[in-house]
């Protein structure tokens, strides 16, 4: 298969260097090298590559997904723990507080 087209297509360069062939011989030996088998295989890989993309990406959003749904999740419980903290020790500045806290999307702003 793929080693027979690469004996081919070295012999045609060397040749096409020596100047035996011309570009329309070494054209036409080419075309009679590439078969409908050698066609099907690169389809074949080209489809393979196209699956093996398709499913990394898959895999990536998933990830992704759960990456940004735990994050939320750690945001969410350190707003939450903020909020009852104010709430015990300044109850009258709760609103106001919050309503800052809550703007604050960086979990590394609401650690501080």
């Amino acid at each position: 298969g793929l080693q027979y087209l690469e004996v081919v297509f070295r012999y045609l360069a060397s040749a096409r260097e020596n100047n035996e062939l011309s570009w329309k011989q070494i054209k036409d030996i080419a075309e009679k090298a590439i078969s409908e088998e050698a066609g099907r295989y690169v389809m074949t890989l080209a489809e393979r590559t196209k699956n093996e993309g398709r499913l990394e990406g898959r895999l990536e959003g998933r990830l992704e997904g759960r990456l940004e749904g735990k994050l939320e999740g750690e945001i969410k419980g350190l707003k939450e723990a903020i909020e009852l903290g104010i709430t015990l020790k300044f109850p009258g500045d709760i609103d106001t507080v919050m309503a800052k806290v809550n703007k604050i999307d960086d979990l590394g702003t609401l650690k501080e």
